[in-house]
């Protein structure tokens, strides 16, 4: 890892560090949660670091995440109402389309902590931007609507898979009076992303229920793809996940 915690006595500690560790920060105040060795708990050495490099990018990609899950949202309405103009099926399938979006991400976020558990945070977030980029963009290329459904389902999935992996991945590598607030910020993204989908809709559909949504689903894509490519550059595995599987080099 790149950085190391040595306890030098039951109240204090020294660290190694460098810019690009999860540890890496200012001050802070004490906060006892999970004991390292002799009294000194992982949210201390976070408390003393206080806010750093590695968090605000943790910070920014979350609230990217979160951006672009709400501008699904808007997409996948859209979309579904365009789609019943131009392909002629009634409002229930429409509904039901709907509610297979959202039962996905039900389901999804039911299943994360299983995986967060046996394989950390890292690779199932990873995973879920990844494949989240990937599905949004074969939803592009819906020929019916069996598999506009489909892959809109399967992307509901994987944004409540990811959700929950998320907020514990900012919970777990931030001072403890520092994580409510980047939470509340990166959910409040979510409505962010939902405004700004309705303003990308305003230039590319003709209205509620005409226009390109094939365009406006390629154009979300890259709601996805940018927080994909910052969190394989800069995201590492919670110290907190670490230090609880028992690794401590």
């Amino acid at each position: 890892m790149a950085a190391q915690l040595r306890v030098s006595s039951s109240s204090d500690f020294e660290t190694l560090e460098d810019d690009s560790s999860p540890l890496n920060g200012k001050d802070g105040n004490r906060n006892n949660a999970i004991t390292l060795d002799k009294g000194v708990s992982l949210d201390d050495v976070f408390n003393r670091m206080g806010f750093g490099k590695y968090q605000l990018i943790l910070t920014v990609n979350m609230c990217l995440v979160g951006f672009a899950e709400g501008a699904q949202i808007i997409v996948s309405t859209l979309s579904g109402n365009i789609l019943q103009n131009q392909w002629r099926f009634d409002n229930y399938t429409t509904s039901l389309i709907a509610s297979c979006f959202f039962v996905g991400v039900l389901v999804g976020s039911g299943v994360s902590g299983f995986f967060a558990d046996k394989y950390g945070r890292y690779k199932p977030i990873m995973f879920s931007l990844l494949l989240m980029t990937i599905f949004n963009a074969i939803s592009g290329f819906a020929w019916n609507v069996m598999s506009f459904g489909f892959t809109r389902t399967v992307l509901g999935f994987l944004m409540g898979f990811f959700s929950p992996l998320g907020f514990t991945m900012v919970a777990e590598n931030l001072p403890v009076r520092s994580r409510g607030k980047v939470v509340m910020i990166a959910a409040g993204c979510m409505f962010v992303g939902e405004m700004f989908a309705c303003l990308l809709a305003y230039f590319v559909v003709d209205n509620l229920v005409e226009g390109d949504w094939r365009a406006l689903t390629f154009l979300s894509t890259g709601f996805f793809l940018l927080p994909l490519i910052l969190n394989y550059m800069y995201l590492e595995e919670s110290v907190r996940y670490t230090i609880i599987m028992g690794n401590f080099d």
